[in-house]
Parts: C-alpha cells; sequence; structure tokens
C-alpha cells in the first residue's frame, strides 16, 4: 500500500510539474530536495565547530574542579555547572541553544565567568565566531545552492520562450488592428507604409527589438507568400516577432536554400 501511495504522489508531482500556476511551488520544492545534502553536511559541520569548543570548555571546568573541590573554594555551585556543562553532549546542547535563541546566552556565560577564565573565553570566542563566521558560511551555502537550482531547465525556457513569443504577437496584432480598420483581418501596401512611416509605431516597434530595414521588400515578400497584395494580420505579427535580433547561421542557410530553390523554379519556368 505505501509503494502505491509513493506511486501516486509522483504521479500527482509530475502532473503539477506540468502547469504553469505552480511553478513556483515546483521552484521550491525542487531547492529543498535538491539541498538536502547540502543541509546534512552542514549539520555536520555545526556539529563539528560545537564538539570542538564543548570539549575545550568542559576540560577547563574539569581542571577547576580538581583544583577547588578538594581546598573548598568554589565561587559557584556545581549543580549549574553540571546542569549546563556536566558532560560534553549538554555542553554541545548549551551552545546550540545559545546561538539559537534557545537559552539567553548571558545565563551559562555567568558560570563560566565565575569559574574559569580560559572557559568563559572560550564562550565569547565560540558565540563571536559562530553568529560571525559560520552561519554566514551556512547560509551562503544555502543560497549558492539554491541559485543554482532555481536555473530553469530546458523545458522550462522553451515554454517561457513560446508564451513570450505568444504575448508579443498578441501584442503587435492589436496594434496593427486600429481602431478605424478593426474589423479588417488583412492589409494592403500603402496602409502598411503609412503606419511605419508613424513614429509612434516605429518607436513602439523598436522597444520590442523589431527593426525592419527595407518595409517594402518585407512586405513584398510576406504578400508573395499570401498570393495576393495584401497581408494577413495574424501573419504579419507573426512575422514581426521572428524579426527580433540578429540572424544566425541556420537562418542564413535557410535564405540560401530557398534563394536557390526560386532559381530553380525559374529556370525551369523559362524552360
Amino acid at each position: 500500500m505505501r509503494l502505491i501511495r509513493l506511486c501516486k504522489m509522483a504521479k500527482v508531482l509530475r502532473m503539477m510539474r506540468t502547469f504553469r500556476f505552480f511553478s513556483e511551488l515546483r521552484l521550491m520544492m525542487d531547492c529543498v530536495l535538491g539541498s538536502f545534502a547540502n543541509a546534512l553536511w552542514c549539520v555536520v559541520f555545526i556539529f563539528f565547530v560545537m564538539f570542538v569548543f564543548s570539549l575545550l570548555i568542559v576540560q577547563s571546568l574539569t581542571d577547576y574542579l580538581q583544583q577547588n573541590v578538594s581546598d573548598g573554594e568554589l565561587t559557584i555551585d556545581t549543580g549549574d555547572i553540571m546542569r549546563y556543562y556536566g558532560t560534553v553532549r549538554r555542553c554541545v546542547l548549551t551552545l546550540f541553544q545559545s546561538t539559537t535563541a534557545g537559552m539567553d546566552w548571558q545565563d551559562s556565560f555567568v558560570i563560566l565567568q565565575e569559574s574559569t577564565t580560559f572557559g568563559s573565553v572560550t564562550f565569547l570566542l565560540f558565540i563571536c565566531l559562530f553568529t560571525i563566521s559560520v552561519w554566514n558560511i551556512v547560509t551562503s551555502t544555502f543560497v549558492e545552492q539554491a541559485l543554482k537550482l532555481a536555473q530553469p531547465d530546458l523545458d522550462t525556457l522553451v515554454l517561457e520562450k513560446r508564451m513570450k513569443d505568444m504575448s508579443e504577437a498578441k501584442s503587435l496584432l492589436e496594434m496593427f488592428s486600429s481602431t478605424e480598420r478593426q474589423n479588417e483581418r488583412s492589409i494592403n501596401h500603402d496602409e502598411f507604409l503609412r503606419m511605419t512611416r508613424d513614429n509612434h509605431f516605429r518607436s513602439c516597434m523598436a522597444a520590442r527589438g523589431i527593426d525592419i530595414k527595407d518595409v517594402e521588400a518585407f512586405f513584398r515578400m510576406l504578400a508573395s507568400a499570401n498570393d495576393g497584395d495584401s497581408v494577413d494580420l495574424k501573419m504579419l505579427a507573426d512575422a514581426c516577432v521572428r524579426m527580433k535580433g540578429v540572424a544566425t547561421s541556420i537562418d542564413l542557410q535557410s535564405l540560401g536554400f530557398e534563394t536557390r530553390v526560386m532559381g530553380h523554379k525559374q529556370e525551369h519556368s523559362i524552360k
């Protein structure tokens, strides 16, 4: 039954991955699961630091008790010493509580201050080192790991690129469909030239990174593909979106191939 439940949970998680609404939740879950090993090593590092300082503090208190119990010169109750620093394990717990707001570290420091100078100095050094250095190291490690895991995968990049292109094409389609011609679905040569001469239109296109160098050639190319003197507005918007950026090598190769095909067609038509 447990195996079936785990399989159902995995299926639900895969379904959540496909929904854009759960993208932030999926990102947080990926960060938590991906940083599990990192968290384990951080706990080991924190425990090691506390263990080393606990050994020093317990050893200093042991020497203090051995020297002063027989002479009857104790300046502090041994019950307080045993409660906070009776064993290395208790000392580790005391240091952990002192750095995580589990207790006021002044309460545990007073015992060391009245008993052993070396122990009190070691305790203060631990507080400073842990607060300034260790916590920052652990935090930076988690942040670095989270930033690595937060990088979008290939599927997310493809989806975001597709959504962005669709949004820009829709925005361009709305811009091409002016109030005077909102019921028309195509645009002719003169209307397109008049539109491209408008300063506001050119500014909007430049803001989107679309720069049409030769308006005449651009419109003739679309009109020839549409087999007419007008161009469908949706086709024009999609073509403008593809005009963004610089030409890549595959674009140049496709252009050369299409040119050769057109040349062969013209040769056959002449013959």
